[in-house]
Order: structure tokens, then C-alpha cells, then sequence
């Protein structure tokens, strides 16, 4: 079972959509963007990812959309408009906080979601 999981993560909102093999639309989940805690601002995320897998039976694959960078060289991200994430090794520290299939390589393996890849985006 091929399940794709597209993260929209901003300053306001996280959002998790998750997509069958054929690109449809499985699933989706909205939740505040924490903004005191990275600590909650991983937990928020590996979280639903959690949920997903559970919810699913199988470990999706994972893409991330935020705005801002990840230094390929530090794997520092730059993330102004999320403050508790800017300057932090958000993939390192996701992959960690998962406790499962690294979310880095999930995303390697299995490209992420484009918003034009999905039908009716």
C-alpha cells in the first residue's frame, strides 16, 4: 500500500493531506502552527504523521512545504515566518522525533507532492 502525505506547514496552520497512489485525495487535516515551542512544533508534526500511518496501515511518504530553505551543506533550515523552527535542523530533528522511517528519506525515495501534481490544485 503507496500512501503520500503532503504537508502545508506555515506560520498559521499545518496542514497533512493524504493521497492514495493515484493522487486522490485520502484525508486531510488542519491544526495551529505552534509558535512557542519547537518541541510542539515537531510533535505537531510527527504526530500526524503517526496518525496517518496508524489510520492507514503502511508508513506514507513524506513532503514538506514550507516557506523558507533547508542549507543543503548544514541542513539548517531558514524559515522566517515560523519563528520556533527558523535556524533549526528541521529534517534531522523530524526524523528523530518520528520514531520510525527517517522523514528526509521518505521524502528522497518518494518525491513529495507538488500543489500541481494534485487534480483540481
Amino acid at each position: 500500500k503507496t500512501m503520500l502525505y503532503g504537508f502545508d506547514i506555515g506560520g498559521t496552520k499545518i496542514e497533512l493531506a493524504v493521497f492514495n497512489k493515484k493522487l486522490e485525495k485520502q484525508y486531510s487535516e488542519r491544526v495551529e502552527t505552534p509558535k512557542e515551542s519547537y518541541a510542539d512544533w515537531l510533535n505537531v508534526i510527527t504526530g500526524l504523521v503517526r496518525k496517518a500511518d496508524q489510520q492507514f496501515g503502511c508508513k506514507g511518504t513524506v513532503g514538506l512545504g514550507v516557506p523558507g530553505f533547508v542549507n543543503k551543506e548544514t541542513g539548517i533550515a531558514e524559515i522566517t515566518n515560523i519563528r520556533v523552527a527558523d535556524n533549526k535542523p528541521i529534517l534531522k530533528d523530524l526524523s528523530q522525533a518520528a520514531d520510525q522511517a527517517d522523514i528526509p528519506d521518505r521524502q528522497r525515495d518518494h518525491p513529495g507532492l507538488q500543489a500541481s501534481d494534485v487534480p483540481g490544485r
